[in-house]
């Protein structure tokens, strides 16, 4: 058995720490209020454009989708305020869409050991990071990284910066981002939240194993990498009892 602060813990923000689904549903939802779309779908359409722009050419979640949605909304003939959309959209993601879970799971940690490691829009990402209150409070400020890509180089030189000689904890809701962590850090233990696998089998990042089939797709998930089980879990708030059952346990 070994104490839970014996390894360090580098958590992926949107998803395991930041509910991106319910944010979405709080966006539709605003922008329902407020007459600018009529269906779910005109957000997401608008949201899956901006997001498969390289993430130097997305600019804000806020400005780009709002941009896209006043366009779509131009071409049938309905006027909207390309500005009113963007505060709307910008407005609900200054809320904190953390489960409340997620508090109690970092209060169990030791705070010098918990790390940050996200992708995205600078701007973007601290603003949701700031309103989920966790930083510093539970991640200290020098534990953050943003980054614009995640590669197995990528996360070296993250590990590298921060000094990081414990085995690490990497827990991810991206399949292709764990295995990439793993390369990095191959002593460490890979822990995947959701189903979401990433970019893969020539399919984008917004694939998920319970799609894997409607996409054609057959291959055999794996189980482990460099030799380390694979935890799966389906919240963050599972993360204590998956861990125990490695032999990690509270102190």
């Amino acid at each position: 058995m070994r104490p839970i602060n014996d390894y360090v813990y580098v958590f992926d923000f949107d998803g395991p720490l930041w509910n991106t689904q319910r944010m979405f549903d709080g966006i539709v939802s605003a922008l329902t209020e407020h007459n600018y779309i009529a269906h779910p779908e005109q957000f997401f359409h608008a949201y899956t454009i901006w997001k498969h722009k390289p993430i130097q050419e997305r600019g804000l979640l806020s400005d780009g989708v709002a941009q896209l949605v006043a366009e779509q909304l131009h071409k049938s003939s309905q006027a909207v305020s390309e500005l009113n959309v963007a505060h709307v959209i910008a407005d609900t993601i200054g809320l904190n869409w953390t489960d409340a879970a997620v508090y109690g799971v970092l209060g169990q940690i030791q705070r010098g050991k918990i790390y940050l490691l996200t992708r995205g829009n600078r701007e973007d990402q601290q603003k949701k990071i700031r309103a989920s209150g966790l930083v510093p409070e539970y991640i200290p400020e020098d534990h953050v990284q943003i980054v614009t890509r995640k590669q197995e180089l990528d996360f070296m030189r993250v590990f590298s910066a921060w000094g990081i000689v414990e085995p690490i904890i990497h827990v991810n809701d991206r399949l292709d981002e764990l295995r990439m962590g793993a390369q990095a850090a191959p002593d460490g233990i890979p822990v995947w939240v959701g189903d979401r696998i990433g970019e893969a089998h020539g399919v984008s990042s917004g694939l998920r194993e319970r799609s894997m089939a409607a996409c054609g797709i057959e291959t055999r998930l794996p189980t482990e990498f460099f030799g380390q089980k694979i935890l799966r879990i389906q919240s963050i708030g599972e993360l204590p009892a998956a861990l125990e059952q490695t032999g990690i346990v509270l102190e």
